[in-house]
């Protein structure tokens, strides 16, 4: 058996397959050959081990994305995925703000928590407005140091709850 011969390859990086058909047998959203050698569920039960939540909702590695989630962005399901780490910004001027906040592009997008601490106050406090309108005021917004120190941390986004199943009426 011969292999055609390829006359044109355009360059891609991030070039991606699945092996066999990607068929999904059991609905679960997740192809067999994904359950049989990553996750290690069962392709042919949409709920391994009875938990009533199908098996490509399920978040093996207790990370808060689902095995759905996981696949669809490359990265492994039993291995947990960490938030870039936490910031605490001294006065910090718009761009240091945006290039902070920007870290949590990654193929998981992580939601930031922004919290603010006023001059006088101890502690931080949950953002109650836009970021952008902070900067408003300033003459500079883009190099002038505010008022105000900001911390960010990241959390997994709420839209990624599991769904249940259910086995009959």
């Amino acid at each position: 058996m011969a292999m055609p011969e390829v006359k044109f390859v355009t360059p891609n990086p991030n070039l991606e397959f699945t092996a066999g058909s990607g068929e999904d047998s059991d609905g679960d959203g997740l192809p067999d050959i994904y359950e049989v050698l990553v996750t290690r569920t069962e392709p042919d039960n949409p709920d391994t081990a009875s938990t009533g939540i199908l098996d490509g909702y399920k978040d093996l590695d207790g990370d808060g994305w689902s095995n759905l989630e996981e696949f669809r962005r490359r990265t492994d399901p039993l291995t947990p995925d960490r938030p870039p780490p936490t910031s605490e910004l001294k006065q910090p001027p718009f761009m240091e703000m945006a290039m902070t906040v920007s870290r949590s592009i990654t193929d998981l997008h992580w939601q930031p928590v922004i919290e603010i601490r006023t001059p006088g106050e101890p502690n931080y406090s949950p953002l109650t407005q836009p970021l952008q309108m902070l900067y408003l005021p300033l003459a500079n917004p883009r190099t002038a140091r505010p008022d105000f120190d900001l911390r960010v941390s990241w959390r997994v986004p709420d839209d990624t709850t599991p769904v249940r199943y259910s086995h009959g009426p």
